[in-house]
């Protein structure tokens, strides 16, 4: 007979949260291994590839992974529902085939600019990578809508483990090159996936790209709109302030506030992407919302409690991790702190939105905030202390208007 503490124990294991968040956490592992061992055994040029490439296939991800696993838990948690998820896979392929030929032919014809000699085996591999990120999202979408947690854990968690595995073997031997670490990224994705689709019931589902339909686009856009929204506010904000200012010293506070505003919205997926499922499946907008606020109210719990904390200890906390010196400022902090709070926030409506399949809302919203802050940051000077605010200001209005977008959308389910 299992003891109470036993039973506490797998009822945490079995918690989609923590399976979620131990993935996450190993994959993460294995993108610190591949970073500090770029920055020991590469030399600059080299190490410049490697990001170069690792940016492009992040570009594919963002494009075709993030929305495919959002989309795949929406449409397969509906029972009785037509759902041709072949179509939408075989698409996202497509979609994914066209940005990596883009992105290939800017390695090759860039590769001076960029650092690097162009490779033929980089260039393959970014162009085969779709396939199998398209797997890998399918995987995910398909492990969560049924309930499979521990599946994505592994996944996420085997990805990280094979990535630092393999390039750690390599350094070890002596192989040490930007192309074996690219190498070691794509067949880590590739393992993961076969490795997932033997010991997990995953139907494999797509085979060939597609043609790209009205419907599909129109399922796909409102996510490339929220994601290139929080990827422009959150990434690219250090480089937009260098294309106007050489202050070395607030582009590093910002680019560092940015980095550790990231870390809660990265971590909140473990928290938002269980609850999609069941806001799916419920038959009113009643019962969706009753699932909703519970998440609502500990996600503005937490909003606050970041946000308080940031202006009150957050100076000296970025005095010890932090020698720049702009961070130690409490309004710079306090704003970014707040900045995350808000976004926190903004992504928990986005997540009630997709769930309920409200992507008109989720467009608007979206590209207002988009419009917003580019506006914000052509028309004042960029310091360290105006760009938070343009940061914050900016968390506020993609919370306003997908409030504003969940109204709506209430009003026109309940009429």
């Amino acid at each position: 007979m299992l003891s109470p503490k036993d039973t506490a124990i797998k009822r945490i294991l079995r918690q989609p949260s923590f399976s979620i968040f131990l993935g996450m956490f190993v994959a993460g592992l294995g993108q610190v291994v591949m970073a500090s061992s770029a920055d020991r055994f590469l030399n600059d040029k080299e190490f410049v590839a490697l990001i170069t490439w690792n940016s492009f296939f992040g570009i594919v991800s963002l494009l075709i992974g993030s929305p495919l696993v959002a989309l795949v838990i929406v449409h397969t948690s509906k029972e009785n529902e037509e759902f041709d998820i072949r179509k939408m896979q075989s698409s996202a392929i497509t979609i994914g085939f066209l940005v990596s030929v883009f992105a290939s032919v800017a390695w090759t014809l860039g590769g001076a600019k960029f650092g690097h000699e162009s490779q033929l085996l980089p260039v393959i591999l970014l162009v085969l990578s779709p396939i199998y990120q398209v797997h890998a999202a399918n995987q995910r979408g398909l492990l969560a809508s049924s309930s499979q947690w521990f599946g994505v854990a592994i996944q996420l968690g085997s990805e990280g483990l094979l990535r630092g595995g393999l390039v750690l073997g390599f350094g070890l031997v002596g192989l040490r090159s930007a192309t074996l670490m690219i190498f070691s990224s794509w067949v880590s994705t590739v393992l993961s996936v076969e490795l997932t689709y033997k010991f997990f019931a995953v139907d494999r589902a797509c085979s060939l790209p597609g043609p790209l339909g009205r419907p599909v686009l129109r399922l796909f856009i409102p996510l490339w709109i929220s994601s290139a929204a929080m990827h422009l506010i959150l990434t690219l904000t250090p480089n937009l302030m260098a294309l106007r200012t050489n202050d070395a010293v607030a582009i590093g506070a910002i680019s560092i506030g940015l980095f550790i505003l990231r870390i809660p919205l990265t971590l909140s997926s473990t928290v938002f992407t269980p609850i999609i499922g069941p806001i799916s499946k419920a038959e009113s907008s009643a019962i969706a919302l009753s699932i909703f606020r519970k998440t609502l109210l500990l996600t503005s719990v937490f909003s606050v409690t970041l946000g308080t904390f940031s202006f009150i200890l957050g100076p000296l906390v970025m005095k010890i991790v932090s020698s720049n010196v702009l961070l130690a400022q409490s309004s710079i902090v306090g704003m970014l702190g707040l900045a995350s709070g808000l976004f926190l926030l903004a992504a928990a409506l986005h997540t009630y939105l997709l769930s309920r399949k409200l992507m008109k809302q989720i467009s608007v919203g979206w590209a207002v905030t988009s419009i917003v802050f580019l506006l914000a940051m052509v028309s004042t000077r960029n310091s360290a202390q105006s760009v938070a605010f343009i940061v914050l200001i900016s968390s506020a209005i993609a919370l306003f208007s997908l409030g504003v977008g969940l109204a709506s959308g209430l009003k026109r389910e309940i009429s």
